[in-house]
Order: C-alpha cells, then structure tokens, then sequence
C-alpha cells in the first residue's frame, strides 16, 4: 500500500479517535458559544435600561438590540458551525504536529493522558507516546497541546494554540 494512503488512514484513524475523546470538550465549547451569543443581547439590553442614554444614542441601541434579537438563531447557528469547524481544526493540528514529530512509524500508539478544558488554561491535551517496535513498549514521551485563552487590551482577545514534545 501507499506509504502516503497509509499516513493519511493512520492520519484519519487519530484524528477520529481524537475527536471522540474531545467530544465533551467541544460541547462545553459550545456551550461557551451560546452564552457568548446570550450575553452580547443581554448586555445591550442592560445598557437601554441604564437610562444613562442619550435619546439618539438609546434609539440606535434599540435598533441593535432588534436586529440582535431578529437574527438571534441564525447567527447562532452559523457560529456554532464556524465554532466546531475551529475546533476540529485545533484537533487537525494536534494530529499534524504527530506527523511532524515523527510518530505515523509502525508499531508508535497513542494513550490519551489527560485532556481538560477549563477558563483558566483553556484546553489541555497531553497524549502519551508510546514505541511498541520491540519486545516491550518504551515510552518516548508526551505530547502536550494547550488551547490557551489570551486576554487582550489593544486586540480582540482569542485562543492560541501551542503543541510541544517533552521526550520521556
């Protein structure tokens, strides 16, 4: 068989099983998605009933929170699509840096160690790296990718993504 059709099986073989380990991460990705959405129509709602407003500027909120409110589930939508597409391209890349490092080899298995996703480091994954060439398995090490929340002031804050290997 093709050693490309092979790498990309075995490429496809990881990212699914990759992908079902993650699922509970994605949704509470999701999640984050909806709350987002919730909370930008919430926020602009709190703003009209500050009463801090001039009359101009209160009439244009209106405008903003009507449109909000009209296209409510449609941009929803299309940001929970755009929001899996992302993540699933995180995990892509988890998948990538494997390649790149080297272990698409026969006989190298993959132990998910730990995966969490939470508001202070963002997403970890750790994957153990494990060479069973031999008799034996001999662990090469870990592979740890953090999906890190970047607070900005100057710049939109965003995720950034960071996938290293710390041999065993």
């Amino acid at each position: 068989m093709n050693a490309t059709i092979k790498d990309r099986m075995k490429f496809e073989n990881v990212l699914r099983n990759l992908q079902k380990t993650t699922q509970k991460q994605l949704n509470d990705y999701l999640q984050e998605v909806i709350d987002y959405n919730n909370d930008k129509i919430n926020k602009v709602r709190e703003t009209i009933n500050s009463g801090k407003l001039s009359q101009w500027v209160e009439q244009n909120a209106r405008e903003n929170l009507e449109t909000l409110e009209t296209t409510k589930n449609i941009r929803l939508i299309t940001d929970l699509k755009n929001g899996k597409e992302w993540f699933d391209s995180k995990l892509e890349s988890i998948v990538f840096k494997l390649m790149d490092f080297g272990f698409f080899e026969n006989g190298i298995h993959f132990r998910y160690k730990s995966i969490e996703l939470n508001h202070t480091r963002g997403l970890d994954v750790i994957i153990r790296v494990i060479d069973k060439t031999g008799e034996k398995y001999v662990e090469l090490g870990n592979v740890k990718s953090r999906l890190v929340w970047v607070d900005c002031y100057e710049k939109v804050s965003h995720w950034r993504f960071i996938t290293t290997f710390k041999k065993a």
